[in-house]
């Protein structure tokens, strides 16, 4: 079985040029002329094929914060909320940092358990993205679990706002 390898560019010419080199090598070679386009196999449900190009895409280009951002979402998609949380911590250390990156973090502290630190998590992205109510509302549902019942109240009257 042949490796698979995601390649993402904007440059149409440069996409063309990597994946003929790379099927020269007998690469199985997946094109995305954007993130979306990439992020799109996790979104879908294909997880277990977005995972491996994710990782492809991260032998290629270990520096792509985007990629590792798609492997975070991927592996928390399968469980795997140890290595989704370390592959955003990486995405997080290439920034820059951003309010989509610290809410995807946050979502997986909250699965592990960690809920203080998604309350940080989701305060971080406020800080980047104030206008997002589904941020507001996590941070509401979690401050509601650690049982601060007013801080939970103003999150949500903020993400109705």
């Amino acid at each position: 079985m042949t490796a698979r390898v995601l390649i993402v560019d904007d440059i149409p010419t440069n996409l063309r040029l990597l994946q003929v080199r790379l099927e020269a090598e007998y690469y199985d070679v997946v094109t995305a002329a954007t993130g979306p386009e990439a992020i799109a196999a996790c979104e879908q449900g294909r997880l277990e094929h977005g995972v491996a190009l994710a990782r492809a895409a991260i032998t290629l280009d270990s520096h792509q914060l985007r990629f590792h951002r798609l492997l975070g979402m991927a592996l928390s998609g399968l469980g795997l909320n140890e290595e989704a949380l370390a592959s955003l911590d990486r995405a997080i250390d290439l920034g820059p940092v951003s309010a989509d990156i610290l809410e995807c973090r946050a979502d997986v502290l909250v699965t592990l358990g960690r809920l203080e630190e998604a309350v940080e998590g989701y305060s971080l992205a406020l800080d980047l993205k104030p206008d997002s109510p589904e941020n507001w509302c996590n941070r509401g549902a979690v401050l509601m679990d650690l049982g601060r019942h007013q801080d939970a109240l103003e999150s949500f009257g903020r993400a109705i706002a």
